[in-house]
């Protein structure tokens, strides 16, 4: 009842209330983004397309969509439309994105352009300027790769190199920077694991170092979801690492050391 209230006419949602705290409030800056968010809760917990709410707001979305500037809006677009199954307005909008992608090392991600809307000046707080909305705009473009009802190996190959970014923007806890990114980015790295789980898992993992340092983690389907780990006794030292077997494992290395104040 009142979702409803609050559709206008055109479809879409008008904003209520008063967000406490606007610096965290991500890359949401107008009324689009809000019915995209909508849409996309809407559909997550089964609403279908035909839902009378459900198709007038992604009417509005769809008639929004050539006046669409803001990167922000585009990734909740396309994850929304893929929901929702509509796969011209989704090939449209990842068409416009892969434009902007930036991509290195087999890694691949997007980021806002530095600009008045977002000046990321040094006097701006940390939170402010941290990262964290590259990190929720990459993880729904994940969302929107992987979130098909049929995911091609075009789009998991294009997912991998998605994944293979997000998984090195978290911290040693590890979790990312802010509370609304993580949220998205685990969202969006499980859907991955689920479309990408294979039941033939047996690797064996080798870290030697050149000090005579020589540990082994073997991960199977039993212990798959185990964290296994060891300290490195000697640093600064090469350490080298070998993987043989099948399947896919994720290795990271912590550094924690002390500054002593001045």
């Amino acid at each position: 009842l009142f979702r409803s209230q609050q559709q206008m006419k055109n479809g879409c949602f008008r904003s209520v209330g008063k967000l406490v705290y606007p610096l965290m409030k991500g890359g949401l800056d107008d009324g689009v983004s809000l019915c995209a968010y909508v849409t996309a809760a809407l559909l997550e917990v089964g609403i279908p397309v035909n839902d009378t709410g459900v198709d007038k707001a992604l009417h509005c979305l769809k008639n929004l969509l050539p006046n669409i500037t803001n990167i922000y809006t585009k990734v909740l677009l396309a994850y929304t439309f893929t929901l929702a199954s509509d796969e011209e307005a989704r090939g449209q909008i990842l068409e416009q994105l892969n434009q902007r992608a930036i991509k290195s090392g087999g890694q691949l991600h997007w980021e806002r352009r530095v600009s008045r809307e977002y000046p990321m000046t040094p006097d701006l707080p940390f939170w402010y300027r941290a990262p964290s909305a590259e990190v929720e705009l990459t993880a729904y473009v994940l969302l929107a790769y992987v979130s098909r009802a049929e995911v091609s190996k075009t789009d998991i190959g294009t997912a991998s190199e998605i994944a293979n970014w997000l998984s090195r923007q978290t911290n040693t806890i590890p979790a990312f920077i802010t509370t609304q990114d993580t949220m998205v980015a685990l969202q969006a790295l499980a859907k991955y694991a689920t479309v990408t789980y294979s039941e033939e898992r047996d690797i064996t993992v080798t870290v030697k170092s050149t000090t005579g340092f020589h540990r082994e983690f073997h991960v199977d389907d039993k212990n798959r979801l185990v964290l296994q780990q060891a300290p490195l006794p000697d640093t600064p030292a090469e350490y080298m690492m070998s993987a043989s077997g099948k399947g896919c494992v994720y290795v990271r290395t912590t550094l924690r050391y002390n500054v002593p104040p001045p």
